[in-house]
């Protein structure tokens, strides 16, 4: 759960260990991490995110184990510990490409235990993929990170479609034993 970044040269041109940012806009505000939060103004930072360019969805899903794992109390107090336990952890990435320009990091972190590491740190994690107007389906790295890739994978093509496949994705993430853990 550390943040590190290899020494040698590299394309990623990564300032203070900062989310890729090799292409698209040459802006370091294109997008940038938001903690865990229920405060709605925090949230709406989001809107001020582009997608441009490149696509790197291993970082989503290190970033978002980071944030997910940092939420954990790690208490000595049995019941904040409980609480902690019982919430549902779910970690949903988007993606609108292939990964580029090195498609292979994905697969490479993928085939090492990127995806099994997450669900040790955080146990009961589910991984879903979007892909927003894109055949997320057909990527083998997804595949292989996620529990069910005939549920947890879904492609849709309109903003309407997006909203109902998010719903059916918390539900399914939200399962233990087949009982539903929403209230």
């Amino acid at each position: 759960m550390n943040d590190k970044f290899p020494s040698q040269s590299s394309s990623y041109r990564v300032k203070n260990v900062d989310l890729y940012s090799g292409f698209g806009k040459s802006s370091n505000t294109q997008f940038y991490n938001v903690s865990l939060t229920n405060t709605l103004s925090d949230i709406n930072k989001i809107d001020n995110m582009t997608a441009s360019g490149s696509t790197a969805a291993y970082q989503g899903i290190l970033t978002g184990t980071q944030l997910l794992a940092a939420g954990n109390p790690n208490s000595s107090d049995e019941d904040e510990q409980e609480a902690y336990d019982n919430k549902v952890k779910m970690l949903l990435i988007f993606s609108d490409g292939k990964e580029s320009p090195n498609k292979g990091i994905l697969d490479k972190l993928v085939d090492e235990g990127m995806c099994n590491r997450a669900r040790s740190v955080i146990p009961g994690l589910y991984i879903g993929f979007i892909g927003i107007d894109y055949n997320a389906e057909g990527i083998q790295a997804f595949r292989k990170c996620v529990n069910d890739e005939n549920t947890d994978i879904i492609n849709v093509g309109n903003l309407d479609e997006l909203i109902e496949k998010i719903e059916e994705l918390i539900q399914n993430g939200s399962k233990s034993n087949g009982f539903t853990k929403l209230y």
